[in-house]
């Protein structure tokens, strides 16, 4: 049964609750015993933001959806045998018997963006494995991969033959990852290599290639803009680290953690590293961080570092001085044990205080056992206004009270900042709008607005500004400098 999509042009509500009384069995969801309300949409939405959690919706084509949270399922169950999920900003889990009717709900949902400006660009999918995926149904999901999506798509189930080489000739860059689940690599190194145009990114998760398919790949790999995989042996690690590519990821086992590459040519700007349990990489890191010292070109830079046997004291040193001088990385990712690296982080956040470029931090969790006060990690904050720091669960690591006022004021100075990229012809409107009388008693925020628009300062004293229709025009215009006078307005003082 094929499904007639609703009129986008269509304003009204965006669904209409179906009765109890008029539902059949399949229509049905239960979560924790209870059954969840079932509606039909009037109208195609515009953003996932419309859609709320722990709701049902039937469509046309015979398949039930059911809404859940940000990157989690709803956990519900249906009559139906099978089951598709799409999980990022929120979760759409499809249920149906007819695997034509799945796939075309899946692309029907899974197009769908959010309107925040911080939009969450992985989208994670996963099936039951009865679901078939001929070439035709095939083709069809791949219509998630468009260009205009920019989404990284992971598969959490297994990608049978006709998938694999539907992914692997899509005619423009894909971002894929293979998290855990086994492909038809044979089917997908096969149609790679009648590729002539560049494949994008692709990272196999935990997943290991045999040799004959590593040497299949890294035969190709000018078609990459980035590739992370595993179980490298040590001369395939080194033409990794050569190739001529932005981004690269791999492993490190018992073998390859002692090599040296003080030497070796690293031409990728994007490093990520990780190192098993009771792998002792200390040779490699120290080589690997001495040789990027010298090189000075690293953007991004991501450890991790299982617990195992390290000479803490000597890597750290190592580490300290290679973020110190490449002046041009903007990402961090120091995912290690706070109990054996504390010390370490404390350091790093040393460094970013004055480090001119860096603009995130991402560590595993807060050593407080090393600092309950938090004492770094706000000092590092009221430093370097720039910097976000995190923690695994990519959370801003708010400890207080302090901490969040702390958050709160460096948001208003970058949202202040970015107020002076507005054109000259609006700029003293959107500071007028920003500056309002809430502010006028908080002296530090006052400050800092006016001294990075002094030359507005004069404008806004004098009554030459119109904030009539005229302005608002123009305002209308520049939606992004009018969100960042409209933040500013919205950080009130705590």
């Amino acid at each position: 049964m094929s499904m007639t999509l609703p009129s986008k042009q269509n304003k009204t509500s965006l669904m209409e609750l179906i009765h109890r009384s008029r539902l059949e069995p399949q229509q049905i969801a239960v979560r924790k015993g209870e059954e969840l309300p079932t509606y039909k949409l009037l109208r195609t939405p515009e953003t996932l933001d419309e859609l709320n959690s722990d709701t049902a919706i039937w469509m046309e084509n015979g398949t039930l959806v059911v809404v859940g949270g940000f990157f989690m399922p709803s956990m519900a169950t249906t009559q139906f045998p099978k089951c598709l999920e799409l999980r990022s900003f929120v979760t759409i889990e499809i249920f149906g018997d007819a695997d034509d009717a799945i796939v075309e709900t899946a692309v029907y949902f899974g197009s769908l963006r959010t309107s925040r400006k911080d939009e969450v660009k992985d989208l994670s999918i996963k099936y039951s494995e009865e679901i078939d995926f001929d070439a035709a149904r095939s083709e069809r999901l791949a219509a998630l991969f468009q260009p205009a999506s920019q989404m990284k798509i992971t598969f959490l189930s297994k990608v049978d033959k006709f998938l694999s080489a539907v992914l692997a000739t899509r005619p423009y860059p894909i971002d894929l990852e293979f998290e855990t689940s086994p492909f038809d690599a044979g089917a997908f190194f096969e149609h790679l290599e009648s590729r002539t145009t560049s494949f994008g990114s692709l990272s196999l998760g935990y997943l290991e290639l045999s040799k004959q398919l590593q040497q299949r790949l890294f035969h190709h790999l000018h078609l990459f803009e980035h590739l992370q995989i595993n179980g490298l042996p040590r001369e395939l690690i080194l033409k990794l680290l050569a190739a001529p590519m932005k981004s690269i990821g791999f492993t490190l086992n018992h073998k390859t953690a002692r090599m040296n590459v003080a030497k070796s040519d690293i031409v990728a700007t994007i490093i990520r590293i990780e190192s098993f349990n009771d792998v002792n990489p200390n040779p490699f890191l120290q080589s690997f961080l001495k040789r990027v010292t010298e090189t000075r070109h690293l953007e991004s830079l991501s450890l991790t570092l299982h617990e195992g046997y390290y000479d803490t004291v000597t890597i750290e040193q190592t580490l300290i001085r290679a973020v110190r001088v490449n002046q041009n990385l903007k990402h961090l990712e120091f995912m290690a044990c706070e109990h054996q690296w504390g010390r370490c982080i404390q350091q790093l956040f040393v460094v970013a205080e004055t480090h001119e470029s860096l603009r995130s931090m991402k560590i595993k969790s807060y050593p407080d056992g090393y600092d309950p006060q938090y004492k770094w990690l706000k000092r590092l904050l009221t430093r370097n206004r720039y910097l976000k720091v995190t923690d695994i669960l990519y959370g801003e690591i708010e400890a207080d009270e302090e901490t969040f006022r702390i958050y709160n004021l460096n948001q208003f100075f970058r949202d202040s900042k970015k107020l002076k990229e507005a054109p000259a012809t609006i700029r003293p409107s959107l500071v007028g709008m920003a500056l309002t009388d809430e502010y006028m008693n908080d002296h530090q925020r006052t400050g800092l607005l006016l001294s990075d628009h002094v030359d507005v300062l004069c404008k806004l004293v004098h009554p030459v500004v119109n904030f009539g229709e005229e302005i608002v025009g123009e305002v209308d215009m520049e939606d992004e400098n009018l969100s960042s006078a409209a933040a500013l307005r919205k950080r009130k003082t705590t």
